[in-house]
């Protein structure tokens, strides 16, 4: 029996659909699951987007992830999807504990424009309490999409950390797709925790928000500034490292997604 053209025709685009669907799909699915993964410092600094829980899992048993720091103030305790396609969900906090991991929210505050450079938010002297302790790396760290707040802190660890410049930790903060025009001293967060940034200063009294909590101490911290320890020894220079923008590195199309 021949087939009429208009089934020909109908069955012309369901094969077309599926196969641009499929990929489409697939391609959600693997970047959802582990979005934005990234490696900062192999064997010690991570960072990420908000992954599914199952992107999460992977990524802490894959890297060995003894503390997840979440900066992604929309959401101080994230509701993970347990998949693409899955309505289930978890608390990102109670992932971390069935995975004997420490969890720790911060919120990255700004101080007023007339302090800035003279004043730095409360944020960077947790942050560095964090990195300073040893027991907590490997670390994951991550925002909602991986770019912007996460940027900012990485940046900063660059500086602490790696001794890198302002000018160093500025380009990769580019490079991962903080955004040309976005990445100057006009936006108060590259202002506030990467150009005013200096390292090797500690904040006597600085205190961490852990297990969902958003701000605890720093706000009666002595104003007295010391020396802070510098705990790594490998010092990277973008110019000649390839491993700072891995292989991994997703694609520009990824820049567009929240």
């Amino acid at each position: 029996m021949k087939v009429p053209i208009w089934l020909r025709g109908v069955f012309c685009l369901l094969i077309g659909g599926l196969i641009i669907a499929a990929p489409y799909l697939y391609y959600r699915y693997s970047y959802i699951h582990g979005k934005r993964l990234r490696v900062v410092e192999e064997g010690l600094f991570y960072r990420s987007g908000c992954m599914t829980a199952p992107g999460f899992r992977e990524a802490i048993n894959r890297y060995h992830i003894r503390m997840v720091l979440n900066v992604n103030d929309e959401e101080p305790d994230t509701h993970l999807a347990e998949g693409y396609f899955s309505k289930d969900s978890i608390r990102e906090s109670e992932l971390c504990k069935q995975m004997n991991v420490k969890y720790v929210f911060l919120c990255l505050d700004l101080v007023d424009k007339r302090k800035a450079g003279t004043v730095r938010p409360a944020a960077i002297e947790r942050f560095l309490a964090l990195m300073d302790n040893p027991d907590n790396y490997p670390v994951l760290i991550h925002c909602r999409a991986g770019l912007h707040r996460t940027g900012c802190l990485v940046a900063l660890y660059r500086m602490e950390y790696d001794h890198w410049s302002m000018e160093q930790a500025l380009g990769e903060l580019k490079a991962h797709g903080f955004g040309e025009y976005a990445s100057t001293k006009f936006n108060d967060y590259i202002a506030q925790y990467v150009v005013n940034y200096q390292p090797g200063i500690r904040k006597q009294g600085s205190g961490v928000g852990s297990q969902g909590s958003q701000r605890s101490g720093g706000q009666g911290a002595s104003s007295l500034k010391q020396p802070g320890p510098r705990i790594r020894k490998l010092v990277f220079n973008p110019s000649t490292d390839l491993r700072i923008i891995p292989t991994e590195y997703c694609p520009s199309t990824d820049l567009t997604d929240p």
